[in-house]
């Protein structure tokens, strides 16, 4: 059986699964709404500027201001106002497109007909690099496959796919995703570890300076300013230390 492609994706968790008793319902994450208010912080920053400035520049800064703020507001709408799929766990029925305010008059289809859930996975080519996505699929009889999530998150994919495989009582299907997970969950230590190193000494040295000042003039605001970022540093690297020795387990486990 061949199922949909969806044309476009997104790399991070664009939307996740929400569960209540009565029903299952798919939402746009925070991160979604984060590319919205960039737009309009970009904007109202040359528009605020361009109050201060001598005409012809501030007319210009400003339309170019408010284009980003209004193209950040729309985004903002778009996004608000969407219909997102929904299960009703009480009606056993999947509206697709969401249920509304006139459920009689959208999509339904019979929970009951549900037949399987299917997982696929593809590499999306990116202008700079490449990088994986993931597409569940809820496949009924006489109906068809119906594509309920789709990003590049691998983590929080899996993590709506199991839960939903249990709340439905269908079984996901043996696939490589799991193992992909445990084997991205341990990457990446050798680099944090570096980072977390390279930043606590960079934040200590700055603290050090700070230390002193604080000692010589008893300004305590920079010292305190820093703090922060030396804990960080400190977080960083024990995480990396994690990050290593949860890789050597995994490796040793293959073996």
């Amino acid at each position: 059986m061949s199922y949909e492609v969806p044309k476009r994706a997104c790399n991070f968790r664009s939307t996740r699964l929400v569960f209540t008793p009565q029903k299952i319902k798919k939402v746009y994450t925070w991160q979604n709404y984060l590319f919205g208010v960039i737009f309009i912080l970009m904007g109202m920053i040359p528009a605020a500027c361009g109050f201060r400035e001598a005409a012809p520049q501030k007319y210009m800064l400003i339309i170019v201001g408010c284009l980003f703020v209004v193209a950040g507001i729309a985004a903002l709408i778009y996004k608000l106002t969407r219909k997102c799929a929904e299960i009703d766990l009480e009606e056993k029925a999947f509206y697709p497109e969401g249920k509304g305010k006139d459920p009689l008059n959208v999509e339904r289809v019979p929970l009951p007909e549900l037949e399987k859930l299917h997982i696929q996975s593809r590499e999306i080519k990116g202008k700079d690099s490449n990088y994986m996505c993931y597409t569940l699929y809820l496949v009924f009889r006489n109906r068809g496959e119906y594509i309920l999530l789709d990003h590049g998150d691998l983590k929080g994919f899996l993590e709506d796919a199991e839960k939903l495989s249990k709340v439905l009582g269908k079984e996901l299907p043996e696939h490589s995703l799991r193992e992909e997970k445990k084997k991205r969950d341990c990457e990446g230590g050798g680099f944090l570890l570096v980072f977390g190193l390279v930043w606590f000494l960079f934040s200590s040295i700055m603290g050090f300076q700070a230390g002193k000042q604080f000692l010589q003039k008893g300004e305590y605001a920079p010292l305190l300013f820093l703090l922060p970022f030396m804990l960080i540093g400190i977080f960083l690297t024990g995480y990396g230390i994690k990050l290593l020795r949860d890789k050597k387990k995994y490796n040793e486990g293959k073996k």
